[in-house]
């Protein structure tokens, strides 16, 4: 006699996200091992079908609708990591300085934020924060939580050319850019974005709304507050604190706590 096949093993952040949206496990049956990605591909699809019950709902990650807020540099990024996750369907960009006419890599402007209600009310649920605004680095928190309050559900958006631990936990919007490295148990809130060639180390916490610029590195157990942007190639040490509101120009080595609201112009 064959012996039974064991059940899927899920990381632990694939395992608290099911729980806590009550995703009934047996949808993932014919995998070995279940990611955070996997379960959050099942709620948003019961979610795009308005569906009052995910754990009732086994289907195919394809297909499901979504906009861009932004059409700049930012979005042709998002673009081509959204079209290689193979998940979502991208319906269109919004941008109020773009006319209607206008395509972004073969995507077409759709409307200006004024729209965004009657797209949410169309069936399109889920959009993606496109604006990367680096020298104005508040605009990105601005334009998720206009997203969320008109009811968008924000998906996390991860390269496959990037590495994520399995233990990693993330909130919603998060943005994992090709080459990026994230580490044992660290921890994202919503809307970062960890950009190209970028390392996150084991322990590290993200508050909402940091940017980890391209070549950066945060070494193990750094806390990062929220509002942050943290320079291209700079080097934060083991088990710095790191405040909200802080500015790390690029380049620099942060050995030591940069309290809330600083701005990081020379090594220290």
């Amino acid at each position: 006699k064959r012996p039974e096949r064991p059940g899927p093993r899920f990381s632990k952040s694939a395992l608290r996200m099911a729980e806590e949206h009550d995703v009934d496990k047996t949808c993932f049956a014919d995998r070995d091992m279940v990611t955070e990605r996997d379960v959050l591909a099942v709620i948003e699809q019961a979610a795009a079908d308005e569906s009052p019950a995910p754990q009732s709902r086994c289907i195919e990650s394809t297909g499901q609708k979504l906009l861009i807020l932004g059409g700049g540099g930012h979005a042709k990024i998002c673009i081509d990591i959204i079209n290689q996750m193979k998940i979502y369907e991208i319906v269109g960009i919004i941008d109020r300085s773009m006319d209607k006419s206008s395509l972004v890599m073969g995507v077409p402007v759709i409307g200006r934020h004024e729209d965004l209600k009657r797209l949410f009310d169309s069936g399109v649920k889920m959009a993606v924060n496109g604006v990367g605004a680096a020298s104005n680095h508040a605009m990105r928190q601005k334009v998720y939580v206009e997203l969320k309050q008109n009811g968008f559900m924000l998906p996390n958006i991860i390269h496959p050319r990037a590495s994520v631990e399995p233990s990693v936990t993330m909130g919603e919007g998060n943005q994992i850019m090709a080459g990026a490295l994230v580490g044992s148990d660290a921890r994202l809130e919503n809307n970062c974005v960890v950009n190209s060639g970028a390392i996150v180390s084991h322990d590290c916490v993200l508050g909402d709304n940091v940017h980890v610029a391209p070549g950066a590195i945060l070494a193990g157990n750094v806390t990062v507050g929220s509002d942050t942007l943290v320079g291209m190639g700079s080097t934060t040490y083991l088990g710095v604190t790191v405040g909200s509101g802080v500015t790390i120009f690029n380049g620099r080595n942060v050995t030591a706590d940069i309290p809330d609201g600083t701005t990081v112009k020379n090594n220290r």
